[in-house]
């Protein structure tokens, strides 16, 4: 049916069909409660589904499409409610980049969470970004998780600290509290109860520890202060050293006991000799 726009369109009952002013708009209500069809429209050449006096859908002439809202200020806008999707959801699926934001109204205070896929032309690519906006301005970073496309791997701050480079894994400054870690290592210094192994004599020892204030293969001070502190490789340090010790020990008691036994001797000889000293005398008086 063709008809110009100056014709209204209307039925006397029912209210299925009406154009009620000389415009382009076409109303199509359900009912008496507000519910229905707009089409077109003088003031914004709009398209609106509504219900009860409520926009469920509206699309303006910009090529937004608003759920529940009257100004839709993106390509889908929805609010006033949850949102679900199932299954997948693509972002840019055909192009080389997309992001998926989730963000607070943008005169309130929230956090923003940017889900950014590869070859993102801002140079945010493969990341999920957690930042903190007032007034829909970024104000602070808060976390970032990035690939290899960025400097920093895992990052969370402030206040977490945890965070990531190119040299380490995971970097936590502060502290760190967990029921249980795990350190693995190539070796272990069993070696040392070995039969051909060589202690370094004590008096060699005395003199390392006088001459550079630190154990033989400890780090000194200033190597720990200036890089770090291996966490294994102390462990097995330490151990080794515990097991020195314990032959520094064994061999101690060794020599504690031959002395002790030598001491025994010569109480032994000494109570001889007064034997014999008895016996002198005895033979002297005589």
């Amino acid at each position: 049916m063709l008809l110009k726009p100056e014709i209204i369109l209307s039925q006397s009952s029912g209210d299925t069909l009406t154009h009620s002013i000389p415009d382009t708009t076409v109303y199509v209500p359900s009912d008496s409660s507000g519910g229905g069809l707009m089409a077109g429209g003088s003031c914004d050449n709009s398209m609106e589904w509504t219900s009860i006096g409520l926009n469920i859908v509206k699309c303006p002439p910009e090529g937004n499409v608003g759920i529940g809202v009257s100004f839709p200020l993106a390509k889908l806008h929805v609010e006033g409610g949850n949102t679900l999707l199932d299954e997948r959801v693509g972002i840019n699926t055909n192009a080389n980049f997309g992001t998926l934001s989730i963000s607070a109204a943008i005169e309130q205070i929230g956090t923003t969470v940017d889900i950014i896929s590869p070859d993102d032309p801002e140079g945010w690519a493969n990341q999920i970004r957690f930042s903190e906006g007032v007034g829909g301005v970024r104000q602070a970073l808060r976390h970032i998780i990035a690939d290899d496309y960025s400097s920093n791997n895992l990052v969370i701050s402030p206040g977490y600290n945890l965070e990531s480079g190119a040299n380490r894994i995971v970097e936590v400054r502060g502290k760190l509290t967990a029921c249980e870690i795990e350190v693995e290592l190539e070796s272990w210094c069993d070696f040392v109860f070995e039969e051909n192994y060589q202690l370094m004599p004590l008096n060699e020892l005395e003199t390392f520890i006088k001459t550079h204030r630190h154990l033989p293969q400890i780090p000194s001070e200033e190597e720990v202060v200036n890089n770090r502190l291996n966490v294994g490789q102390m462990h097995y340090l330490q151990m080794l050293k515990i097991e020195e010790l314990t032959l520094y020990t064994i061999e101690q008691q060794r020599e504690i006991e031959a002395l002790r036994a030598k001491k025994d001797d010569l109480k032994q000889l000494r109570r001889e000799v007064e034997m014999l000293k008895e016996l002198f005398k005895a033979v002297t008086v005589d």
